[in-house]
């Protein structure tokens, strides 16, 4: 038993098992201590949903000269402005597996609005943090042409089909 309560209590065994989470709960904590009034609160956790695809919205894009509306974009939709290419991009989730980004130009006469179209239950207390270890891991594509590696190429970048590559032993 002794030999078991050492395992537990050895410090420089267990000290990452500790560390690690009591830093993480600091930093929530630390944050979440940010936000010094309620509609900030609600503010930050209405749009931490939406990021996440659970909030319905509909997006009116407005021509200010000619006084139309042109286009609306209707879904669970997170909204990001791009200020650096003077464009609106809403991402919508509609389906399971059906994601869509859209692209619009926000210039001297074009204009939106975003509007929620139902209510969403978030707290006005805790300032909601997102952590998603599955996005560590990236989705790594792949893509080759078959032929480009079976065939041989010598060291001047010509092709040869003769050339046999010579791997030590």
């Amino acid at each position: 038993m002794n030999n078991t309560l050492h395992g537990i209590f050895n410090k420089d065994a267990n000290w990452k098992k500790v560390a690690l989470p009591a830093a993480a709960l600091a930093a929530a904590v630390g944050l979440a201590g940010c936000e010094d009034n309620a509609a900030r609160t609600v503010s930050h956790n209405l749009s931490t949903a939406a990021d996440n695809f659970e909030v319905q919205r509909e997006v009116v894009f407005y021509n200010g000269i000619t006084g139309q509306f042109f286009a609306t974009v209707e879904g669970r939709c997170s909204i990001e402005v791009d200020g650096s290419d003077n464009q609106l991009e809403v991402t919508c989730k509609h389906g399971a597996e059906d994601y869509r980004k859209h692209f619009l130009g926000l210039s001297d006469n074009v204009t939106y609005f975003a509007m929620q179209k139902d209510g969403v239950d978030v707290s006005e207390y805790h300032t909601r943090v997102m952590f998603r270890p599955q996005g560590f891991i990236p989705d790594i594509d792949f893509q080759a042409d078959g032929s480009e590696l079976i065939e041989a190429v010598t060291p001047d970048g010509s092709a040869s089909p003769n050339y046999e590559i010579n791997t030590p032993n």
